[in-house]
């Protein structure tokens, strides 16, 4: 989990936007988080797919938590 603002520490998962076997852009949303603040798309850092979902929506991830796994 990216830190999204300045004050975020964990954050829910409120939706998934693209589900495994998914391709993904780098810059392309691929979940929407509720923070302290908002709600806020988190983007791919890579080109590649979305090979797993690691936490399910309604899930609360703390910053630095890994959500998903991507390969090329």
């Amino acid at each position: 989990m990216p830190a999204l603002s300045s004050t975020m520490t964990e954050g829910k998962i409120v939706e998934w936007l693209k589900q495994p076997g998914d391709k993904v852009g780098r810059g392309e949303s691929v979940l929407v988080v509720e923070s302290d603040k908002a709600d806020m798309d988190v983007e791919s850092f890579q080109d590649g797919y979305l090979a797993a979902v690691l936490m399910p929506a309604g899930s609360t991830a703390h910053r630095g938590w890994r959500m998903w796994a991507s390969k090329s």
